[in-house]
């Protein structure tokens, strides 16, 4: 047995002596738990949720899951893409309006750089697919708070209705 399993009703009757177990005095002693009863069951709620963040962590397959259990899960069509890198872009000359890179040395060719907005970088590291028919019927702001909760702090998400 783990020690988090109580049984409250049965806890409140064996502190009676057998002599006042009537029913009367039993239904009272009950009523009188019935309090202790609901704290516990938060608690052993609050204790299970506490147990599964624990085993989950920010991998993918992981991320998934927790999300198609959640918003999901009788076909479990959510699903966690990579996002896509940004095309390079030439830089324009403002004077000539060319698209010509700019060179580095005379004889050299040139090589492509990026505006700041353009860095290559990507805009997010991962979308969240979520099919479209299940666009109101997910609460957003929940689906934001359970990756934010599993995703890596430096990493970034975007939402999308396929």
């Amino acid at each position: 047995m783990n020690k988090y399993q109580i049984n409250i009703k049965k806890l409140a009757l064996m502190q009676l002596p057998t002599f006042m177990r009537k029913p009367a005095i039993t239904g009272i002693a009950y009523a009188a738990v019935s309090s202790l009863g609901y704290c516990y069951t938060q608690f052993h709620h609050f204790r299970l949720d506490c147990l599964q963040q624990l085993t989950k962590n920010g991998q993918v397959c992981y991320l998934q899951a927790i999300l198609n259990d959640l918003f999901d899960s009788n076909d479990r069509r959510i699903t966690i893409t990579d996002s896509v890198q940004l095309a390079e872009q030439p830089v324009i000359w403002r004077d000539t309006n060319r698209n010509d890179p700019i060179p580095l040395r005379e004889n050299n060719p040139g090589k492509l750089i990026y505006r700041q907005s353009m860095s290559g970088a990507y805009a997010y590291d991962f979308t969240v697919r979520i099919p479209s028919d299940l666009r109101f019927e997910i609460d957003e702001k929940r689906l934001r708070a359970v990756v934010n909760m599993y995703k890596l702090t430096s990493k970034r998400f975007n939402i999308n209705y396929v």
